[in-house]
């Protein structure tokens, strides 16, 4: 289990797995962290703090620990705190002991997506410095736009080459998409949040961030999500048959590509998303395992691996480049 950490004078000892978490910058800092951000920096210091304190401690005691692998997770402005921590953490002393990787769900920076004011967490969009560190990153955006004015488009930073980055796009509205869960959900946001549950959990879980859930949170299993994925993935068609994109999120591309978040007329993809593919891919793999076990041959399903049969690109929820918005540079 973890323990949780709140000050660095209490590391006295080396620790095998520490926790932290924050409340949105809004909530500490009222206005101003609603408008500008405040309060982000003092959130990420901290965290370095304990970072640096948690390899000091190591040295001194002369332990086998040689890395700290710090897994963040963060929502809207929590995800542009996860990359200023990336930055940040670059350029600490103990950068060659440090191994990141970061799950951004949605990162708004707060900006207008025509001017780029107020010009908010506009320093940490570019993270390309942060190789030495950074290992892998997994950016989910919710499709559904907000008006222009709540100032909500997302930004996609920019990465290091050798980083592992995954940018998927998936159902629900901003934190719309991260609701609880229950069993057989009907409604748009309960749709979402199942999904946005399971990428969640398989990310830590892969990241060997083991989460203890208490018995009334709804656990949705791989083939519950697969099917709000099969379900979804028959949204209704537009009224013009013509139609082939009926929604589009504006965003801040500083990769200058232009990229817009958009979702496309049923009928036309044959996966929701790409988790909705990986999705089907376990499940066809649990499919072949315990066919295999079973003595039989699994040459019927192996079609269903093979990425000529997959197609790219087949997805109803997707990027698309273009030359739209305000990449927020100054």
């Amino acid at each position: 289990d973890a323990s949780d950490v709140e000050l660095v004078s209490g590391i006295n000892s080396v620790k095998v797995k520490l926790k932290m978490s924050f409340d949105g910058c809004g909530v500490t800092n009222g206005i101003s962290g609603t408008l500008f951000a405040t309060g982000l920096d003092e959130q990420v210091d901290s965290v370095v703090e304990v970072v640096n304190r948690m390899l000091t401690v190591s040295a001194e005691k002369n332990s086998r620990i040689q890395k700290v692998m710090v897994v963040s997770v963060g929502l809207s402005r929590g995800a542009m705190a996860s990359m200023k921590l990336a930055l940040k953490l670059s350029d600490s002393s103990f950068s060659s002991r440090i191994s990141k990787s970061m799950l951004l769900f949605d990162p708004v920076p707060g900006n207008s997506i025509w001017t780029g004011f107020p010009y908010s967490c506009v320093k940490c969009q570019d993270l390309s410095k942060t190789g030495n560190i950074l290992r892998r990153v997994l950016a989910l955006y919710p499709y559904e736009p907000l008006p222009d004015v709540a100032m909500h488009a997302p930004c996609f930073p920019i990465y290091p080459r050798n980083t592992f980055v995954e940018e998927e796009v998936t159902l629900g509205c901003h934190q719309g998409a991260v609701f609880g869960t229950i069993p057989n959900p009907q409604k748009p946001y309960e749709m979402a949040s199942v999904l946005s549950f399971r990428r969640i959990k398989d990310f830590l879980d892969s990241e060997d961030v083991e989460l203890q859930f208490s018995p009334d949170v709804y656990q949705p299993t791989l083939k519950e999500c697969i099917n709000v994925c099969q379900r979804a993935l028959k949204w209704k068609q537009s009224s013009n048959p013509s139609d082939v994109v009926l929604s589009e999120r504006r965003t801040h591309d500083r990769t200058g590509r232009g990229r817009v978040i958009v979702r496309k007329a049923s009928g036309i993809d044959k996966w929701l998303n790409k988790h909705h593919r990986n999705l089907e891919d376990v499940r066809i793999k649990a499919q072949m395992k315990k066919i295999a076990n079973n003595g039989g041959k699994c040459s019927s399903i192996l079609n269903d691996l093979d990425p000529r049969q997959r197609g790219t690109g087949t997805f109803q929820l997707d990027l698309e480049d273009g030359v739209c918005g305000c990449e927020s540079i100054i």
